[in-house]
């Protein structure tokens, strides 16, 4: 987080929103996880989780501005709650 505040010039308040943003997304992924991980499969779910996780990280590097960054913190947020879901 203090790389992007560094990289995009975010203000304290910026940088909760992007924490709660990504906290938001986190906790509706654990909510939801149990009614839909298992018709998935938990392999498949993994895998998916993973690779996103991914193209998150490396979309943090590429985020021409706040709203995209705002997108990609949700993504990541889905993603680690998701794998630590299954």
């Amino acid at each position: 987080l203090g790389l992007l505040s560094g990289r995009y010039t975010l203000e304290p308040a910026q940088m909760g929103y992007l924490v709660a943003a990504n906290t938001f997304a986190g906790l509706c992924t654990s909510l939801a996880a149990p009614y839909w991980i298992r018709r998935v499969g938990l392999r498949v779910a993994v895998a998916g989780f993973l690779v996103f996780m991914a193209l998150g990280l490396y979309g943090l590097s590429l985020a021409p501005n706040l709203a995209v960054l705002f997108g990609v913190q949700m993504l990541l947020g889905v993603t680690a709650v998701g794998v630590a879901s299954v």
